[in-house]
């Protein structure tokens, strides 16, 4: 039994199976599952259920993150563009959002359907979204985790409602006060973000990434790791040359340069961003087809990210609590200056301790991988970062039992259908969607991914993790520094 998250006074009850019968699996998160729930006395009324469990709220921030997510919820009830929270359980193990079920699927994934794509496409995308935005702003809400998978689609009509869902990262901000928290979804996350120091027009950065994407079928800060990924975001550097950006208007790569300024008190507001010629209705934005290839790169961003992302979450669920306190001691042994960093000097010479031969531009360069604050020294939550990335999720070993968790039939290869049970819970996945996913990463056509393929997948575009796969494990190895401990 977990701590009272909320007051009693704050509940619509304790037992939300009494009133709404469970039918499917929607999705999965770290904290709990998504249910498609329908109401005992009129199953024709279909909702989603939330279900957070307790036991994984270990400390306050946890409980606080949830009462914020309720409390943003339903500032923003009344926004048509939001999806609803009606509402709110809690019994001895978790606690239940009872929302708006949304059962168009993704918007990439509508995007991709469509025979026809255009910037007024795009336009009219983005111009829900700055309306979305701009509510919570007005409302103090930042939402923080602004990406394409946090808007879905009400229903499967062509004239479905975009809606803007996955409150859980939101903060509740104080004018004039800056928030710290370092949280978000590397590609989509701001620079200030980043450095801990940022407001509300963190989001407007998201946005730009997310047009961007829109507009090019491809994100703009691209590397081999992660940690690569939140570097580029740091230097701000995005390409608007190559093919498509020739054949991209003006008036729409201004829109994206005005959203992804540097200085984030040089962006526009919101409200203020929708009276942009090319973002307000009937403005100058084309209904001219955008080149076939932005279909083609979203397709593919789309697909693979789905694919991956369940991968690395079969890798991560093979991180324990304990697994967790033992790096926190081990972070504690290689700082023995106990200052709350470990600086290049300590990290060499816990890395020398392991027998590893690394040259010195090996131990700085690992160091500048996983500093991505750029302070010159490794905190504890990047320490953590790296080392659940590289050792736990990016290493051969981990790959093969994600691998074995797709193939299910232990013939050594994942078929189509194997695909579509792994990934049951996300409503776009039908059989031609997972032919599409196997036909990215199968580079000997039979229809099915081996290992060697699946791995291929894995590391595609990221030198680190194919230096793994040769190795057989991850660069920064728990297993190696164990005897410095």
């Amino acid at each position: 039994m977990g701590k009272q998250v909320f007051d009693k006074s704050r509940l619509d009850g304790d037992n939300v199976f009494e009133k709404y019968e469970p039918s499917a699996k929607l999705g999965q998160g770290s904290f709990g599952t998504v249910l498609l729930v329908k109401q005992r006395s009129n199953p024709s009324v279909q909702l989603a259920c939330k279900t957070l469990s307790k036991a994984k709220m270990t400390n306050e921030t946890h409980l606080e993150d949830v009462r914020t997510e309720v409390e943003v919820m339903r500032r923003l009830q009344d926004n048509e563009n939001v999806v609803r929270l009606f509402e709110v359980y809690e019994d001895q193990d978790s606690v239940h959002l009872v929302m708006e079920l949304c059962s168009g699927g993704e918007l990439f994934d509508r995007i991709i359907e469509k025979g026809h794509y255009s910037e007024a496409d795009a336009s009219e995308l983005i111009r829900i979204m700055l309306k979305v935005v701009a509510a919570c702003h007005a409302k103090g809400v930042v939402h923080r985790d602004l990406k394409p998978e946090n808007f879905l689609l009400d229903g499967p009509d062509e004239h479905a409602k975009l809606k803007a869902t996955d409150f859980g990262l939101s903060a509740l901000a104080t004018p004039g006060v800056l928030l710290k928290d370092q949280v978000g979804t590397p590609v989509y996350v701001a620079p200030e973000v980043l450095r801990g120091h940022y407001n509300h027009k963190s989001d407007m950065w998201s946005l730009g990434v997310i047009l961007y994407i829109l507009l090019c079928g491809r994100p703009p800060f691209y590397g081999r790791t992660a940690n690569d990924e939140l570097r580029m975001t740091l230097i701000g550097k995005y390409d608007m040359t190559k093919d498509p950006w020739p054949t991209i208007s003006d008036s729409a790569k201004e829109v994206v340069r005005l959203l992804m300024r540097m200085d984030y008190n040089e962006r526009p507001e919101a409200a203020e961003l929708l009276t942009h010629p090319w973002v307000k209705k009937y403005g100058v934005a084309s209904t001219q087809p955008l080149v076939a290839s932005v279909r083609e790169s979203m397709k593919k961003f789309a697909t693979m990210s789905k694919l991956k992302k369940r991968a690395l979450q079969f890798m991560a669920s093979n991180l324990t609590e304990d697994e967790v306190k033992k790096m926190r001691h081990l972070f504690e042994k290689i700082d023995t200056d106990h200052s709350g960093n470990i600086s290049v000097g300590e990290f060499e010479t816990a890395m020398r301790a392991t027998g590893n031969q690394f040259s010195d531009e090996d131990i700085v360069n690992m160091v500048k991988a996983y500093d991505v604050d750029e302070s010159g020294e490794i905190d504890y939550s990047e320490f953590v970062t790296a080392m659940t990335n590289i050792n736990k999720l990016r290493t051969a070993d981990n790959m093969v039992k994600a691998f074995k968790k797709f193939d299910t039939d232990n013939d050594g290869t994942i078929t189509v259908t194997e695909v579509m049970k792994a990934l049951e819970d996300i409503p776009s996945v039908d059989e031609e969607y997972a032919k599409r996913m196997i036909a990215e990463a199968d580079t000997n056509g039979d229809g099915k991914l081996d290992l060697e393929e699946f791995m291929a997948m894995m590391v595609e575009n990221d030198e680190d993790l194919s230096h793994a796969v040769e190795k057989g494990r991850g660069r920064l190895n728990t297993a190696d520094l164990q005897q410095y401990m």
